[in-house]
This record gives C-alpha cells, sequence and structure tokens, in this order.
C-alpha cells in the first residue's frame, strides 16, 4: 500500500491523539490529507498542535462534514470512535474510497513481531503485563494501542525492527483489521462481556468484532482464550488457524507455559514448535 501523492481524507481529528497521529503520518509518507471533525476547531487545539510542521500540509474542516469529501478521496482514515455505518462511509464506499484506520495502517506496515491483546475487561492490564515481561530481554520492546500515551501510528516508524511490539485493540480498532491481511503473531482474548451496545447491534456482532484478531493467523500462530468465558466457544466456531492456548482464570494461569509461548513469538524458535503451543495450558497456583 502506498499513500504517496494519493487523496486521503482524515475522519475525525479527536482528542486523544489517535485522528492526529494518523494525519501526520498519512502527511509524512507523502498523501495529499483534508481533516475532518465535526467538533469546532477552539476544542481541538491540543490535537492541532501535535501535529507539529505537518499541520502545514494538512486542509482542515471543522465543525461539519462535508459530502464532497467523501466523494473525492481515495482513502478514509477513519477514527476508531467513528460508527461504520454512518451516511459519510456509506457515501465514501459507494464513491470507491478505501476505508482505513490506525490499526488496519499499523499491521499493514509493521514488521515486527506482534502480541495483540483485546476483550472487555483486563485488556490494558494484560498488554501491560506482558509488554514488562517482554521488556527485561528485549530492552526496545514497545507498548502501543489503545491510548493516548504512544498511538499505534505515532509508535509505527520509531520501532526497533527486531524487537517485539505488544498492541492493546479495541473492538473499534478491530472493525478494519482483517483487510490489512494481518494478524499478531500472538493473539489474546482476556474476556467479553456486554458492552458497547449502543455501537454493535448484538453481543454476536460485538464478538465477531473482537474474532478479527486472529482471522488472518496461519498455523503458527497462536491464539489465548479463556476457558471460563462463555464466549470462547463462539470464538472457536470461526475454526481459527493458530494453536489455541487456554488459560483458566478462576484456577489461575500456568504463567511457565504462557512465559515460553511469548519466549518462542520472540525468538523464532521453530523448533519448540509444539511444546510451546499446547492445545490446553492446565492450570496453575499462581495468582
Amino acid at each position: 500500500m502506498d499513500f504517496r501523492n494519493k487523496r486521503v481524507l482524515v475522519m475525525g481529528l479527536g482528542l486523544l491523539r489517535g485522528g492526529a497521529s494518523a494525519a501526520k503520518w498519512v502527511v509524512n509518507h507523502g498523501a495529499r490529507v483534508t481533516v475532518t471533525d465535526l467538533k469546532p476547531r477552539r476544542e481541538l487545539q491540543r490535537s492541532l498542535k501535535s501535529l507539529g510542521e505537518a499541520r502545514r500540509k494538512i486542509k482542515f474542516v471543522f465543525g461539519r462534514h462535508r459530502v464532497s469529501d467523501f466523494r473525492n478521496n481515495e482513502i478514509i482514515v477513519v477514527n476508531p470512535a467513528v460508527p461504520r455505518e454512518t451516511l459519510y462511509l456509506k457515501i465514501a464506499k459507494k464513491a470507491g474510497a478505501q476505508l482505513e484506520n490506525e490499526a488496519s495502517i499499523f499491521f499493514r506496515f509493521c514488521r515486527n513481531p506482534m502480541v495483540g491483546v483485546t476483550g472487555t475487561r483486563g485488556k490494558t492490564t494484560t498488554a501491560n503485563w506482558i509488554y514488562h515481561f517482554l521488556k527485561k530481554k528485549y530492552s526496545h520492546a514497545a507498548l502501543t494501542g489503545n491510548s493516548s500515551d504512544n498511538p499505534m501510528l505515532a509508535a509505527l516508524d520509531k520501532l526497533d525492527s527486531k524487537s517485539p511490539v505488544v498492541v492493546e485493540l479495541s473492538s473499534w480498532h478491530l472493525e478494519l483489521l482483517p483487510q490489512s491481511g494481518k494478524s499478531p503473531h500472538v493473539a489474546v482474548i482476556t474476556n467479553l462481556y456486554p458492552d458497547h451496545l449502543n455501537r454493535y447491534p448484538s453481543m454476536k456482532s460485538y464478538a465477531s468484532a473482537k474474532a478479527n484478531i486472529f482471522l488472518n493467523q496461519s498455523k503458527n500462530d497462536f491464539l489465548l482464550l479463556n476457558k471460563d468465558n462463555s464466549w470462547t466457544k463462539f470464538f472457536r466456531g470461526f475454526k481459527p488457524k493458530g494453536k489455541i492456548v487456554y488459560f483458566p482464570v478462576s484456577l489461575g494461569l500456568n504463567l511457565e507455559k504462557f512465559k515460553r509461548a511469548l519466549r518462542y513469538h520472540s525468538s523464532g524458535d521453530q523448533k519448540s514448535h509444539k511444546e510451546l503451543a499446547p492445545d490446553q495450558v492446565s492450570a496453575g497456583n499462581n495468582p
């Protein structure tokens, strides 16, 4: 995918740096960029400031969306908070525009070994735990994703090429992930509970968005699922290609087997493949 000289519309500058980092990244990769946001300029000053020098190369539309922008741009980069079924995105798709978000772009261009973490609860804690574990061995390991501290596209070009990166992914990020053609080498779904049902028509729709994290995995990848969560059976119904590792929360996760899986993920030692990807992780006494 090449952004050079492409007409790109960033829908939603936002307040949490995700839209701003996306706009800055596509500008720095040669795109001709317009940013549109329903908020007035005065409410977006912090995000505008974070654009730095890239701001001079961007056209801005504040306080409204123009239909013409959605008809005339080749790529629409959607802020995760924007529902996919909004009228403007329907207009863009009808006009032949390609829809992307920061996660789909990140996965297209990231060449690092990735651990992706999603779930209704506990994904931030889990992502941080994995990151700090990896950091002990890989000093340039990175943590990015569902946070304003280090948005994906702000982190992308700074990554050390051989170090693992942990990516925290919301269901909104995951909605467009399949079109990137990639999934994290290690995908973790902590759990699933009713949430965001103002965005999704049903729990199955919400769960399907979460399932996108593993849809492009191969047999050499790993999928960690919560054995005690009622939606795990639903995820298995997608027939994941990666090796499934269960973690029973009620009894405690066998951390040694999980750590070995992460070591495999980072080292690429194919000889250890079977040992590190058991179909079921046994319960341990760890809290």
